[in-house]
């Protein structure tokens, strides 16, 4: 664990950085500077929304060596819940969901390389808005890595893709 002091890390005020069990650098801080205009609240309903237009974050899936240590260190240490696991024949676990708010998952954990980021996901309302987000990328010419399906562990309704940098998507 480091203790920073303000504008140690960019744009962040006091903070500590941390490493996870799976080798994940965590950055807790309270004050963050913003940059740009002031913005009025807005509407719940974007007018004329462009793109996919997803209107918050979902949740982060990375990987680790062992998730269900570092399960347990997310539950002890940030007051996280499991909501779900895939465990394999032997007891050992295979992927870990956890959770601190009312969703399926904030945060999933995978058996896999050290310090490695699987996908970002992002959401949408319905099963609707996520066919549509596929129709919007497959328009554009833009690879559907997963068409749209229903996740077996979840339950939830999903597309996959990749951002311009290789970076993961659902």
């Amino acid at each position: 664990m480091k203790r920073s002091s303000k504008g140690e890390e960019p744009w962040v005020g006091e903070a500590i950085s941390f490493e996870t069990p799976s080798g994940h650098r965590m950055l807790m801080y309270r004050e963050i500077e913003y940059a740009g205009k002031s913005v009025k609240v807005p509407d719940m309903m974007p007018r004329n929304p462009q793109g996919i237009a997803p209107p918050h974050l979902d949740h982060l899936f990375i990987s680790g060596e062992d998730p269900g240590l570092n399960a347990r260190f997310f539950c002890e240490a940030l007051d996280f819940r499991v909501s779900e696991e895939c465990i394999d024949e032997e007891g050992k676990t295979l992927v870990s969901f956890l959770a601190r708010t009312n969703t399926p998952h904030d945060i999933a954990i995978s058996t896999g390389p050290q310090g490695k980021y699987h996908h970002i996901a992002y959401y949408v309302d319905n099963w609707d808005e996520v066919r549509r987000a596929a129709q919007i990328l497959a328009d554009n010419d833009w690879s559907v890595e997963v068409p749209p399906s229903q996740h077996g562990g979840t339950r939830g309704q999903t597309t996959y893709f990749k951002d311009p940098s290789g970076n993961r998507l659902e």
